[in-house]
C-alpha cells in the first residue's frame, strides 16, 4: 500500500506569486518501490514537479515538493480549483491518492495604453484621433 499525505489541504496563491506543497509518500509494502507522482485536475502550466519519481524503501517515507506558479494575467481567474495528488508504485501498481484545492486569490490591475504616444494640433491641422486601451 502506498500512502500519500499533504502538508496542506488548501494551497492559497496570488497570481504572479509562488506556493509550495510538500507531498509525503509512505511505502507500507514489504518491498522497495519506485513511486511516480501525478497531479490531476489543474492546468499543467500552473505547477512544476521537479522530481516526479522517487525510490521509497519498504516501511520508509520520502518527501517530494510541488511548486505552484500562476501567471498574473486575465486567463487565470480567481477561484478554488480542486486537484488530486496520486502516487503510483511502478513495481506493483499500488496507488495512494489525496485531494487538495488550489485557491487563486483575486487581484486588480489596470493598465492604460495610448496610441499614438504624441500628437500635435494646429489651426490648419486638426487633432489626431487617439486609441485608448484599458
Amino acid at each position: 500500500m502506498i500512502q500519500v499525505e499533504l502538508s496542506a489541504a488548501d494551497v492559497p496563491i496570488e497570481p504572479g506569486g509562488t506556493a509550495q506543497l510538500a507531498v509525503t509518500i509512505t511505502n507500507k509494502q514489504d518491498h522497495d518501490d519506485h513511486v511516480f507522482i501525478e497531479i490531476e485536475g489543474i492546468d499543467v502550466e500552473w505547477y512544476a514537479l521537479p522530481v516526479p519519481a522517487v525510490n521509497v524503501a519498504a516501511g520508509q517515507s520520502q518527501v517530494a515538493r510541488v511548486l505552484f506558479r500562476i501567471a498574473r494575467s486575465s486567463q487565470c481567474q480567481a477561484g478554488t480549483y480542486p486537484f488530486v495528488v496520486r502516487a503510483r508504485g511502478m513495481e506493483t501498481g499500488e496507488a495512494g491518492v489525496q485531494q487538495a484545492t488550489l485557491t487563486i486569490k483575486p487581484y486588480s490591475a489596470l493598465q492604460v495604453e495610448l496610441t499614438p504616444k504624441r500628437a500635435a494640433s494646429s489651426f490648419m491641422r486638426r487633432a489626431v484621433p487617439f486609441d485608448l486601451r484599458v
